[in-house]
C-alpha cells in the first residue's frame, strides 16, 4: 500500500484516498475541527521551508487556485499572502495587490512578498521574462501576418 499520514487534528494513522491526490486528515469531523482553529496556526501547518542556490523560499503546501495559495477563512477562500501581509504588516491599501520578489506564486516568506499595483505587478513580469511582449508575442506575430496577408 502507499505512504501512510498523520492526520494533524487527532495523530490517527490514515491512508491517502484513491480520489484524493493528498488526504490531510483521517476523517470529515477532524477537517471541520480543523478549520475552526485559528487560521494562521492552519496556514503555518501548510508551509514548507526550501532552500534552492540563492533563495530561502516559505513554500504553500495547500490548496492554491490559479497558483495561487488560498485558505477557507472568514466564511470564505482569501488570499493566504493577503493575510499574512495584514497579520505582519498592516492594512493593504485599496488597490493594491501582494508581489513576490522571488518569482514564486507559492512562497510565502513575508521578506519575499512587497505591495504594489497590479500595473507594477505586471511590468515586472515583462522584465522579468514571465511575459511575452515585443517581438515575443504570438499575437504580434499573427496581427503581423494578416498584415501581409500570410495568414
Amino acid at each position: 500500500m502507499g505512504a501512510k499520514y498523520h492526520c494533524p487534528q487527532c495523530g490517527k494513522e490514515t491512508a491517502p484516498v484513491r480520489h484524493s491526490v493528498r488526504r490531510i486528515f483521517c476523517s470529515r469531523e477532524c477537517s471541520n475541527r480543523s478549520r475552526k482553529r485559528p487560521v494562521l496556526d492552519r496556514i503555518n501547518e501548510l508551509i514548507r521551508v526550501v532552500s534552492d542556490d540563492c533563495h530561502l523560499c516559505h513554500l504553500w503546501t495547500g490548496y492554491t487556485g490559479s497558483g495561487y495559495p488560498l485558505i477557507f477563512a472568514d466564511g470564505k477562500k482569501r488570499l493566504v499572502g493577503r493575510i499574512l501581509w495584514e497579520h505582519h504588516r498592516g492594512p493593504i491599501p485599496d488597490g493594491l495587490v501582494v508581489r513576490h520578489k522571488c518569482d514564486n506564486t507559492l512562497c510565502l516568506r513575508i521578506g519575499h512578498l512587497l505591495l504594489g499595483t497590479q500595473k507594477d505587478n505586471m511590468q515586472d513580469a515583462v522584465r522579468r521574462g514571465r511575459i511575452a511582449s515585443g517581438d515575443r508575442n504570438g499575437m504580434k506575430k499573427k496581427a503581423r501576418a494578416r498584415r501581409n496577408g500570410m495568414a
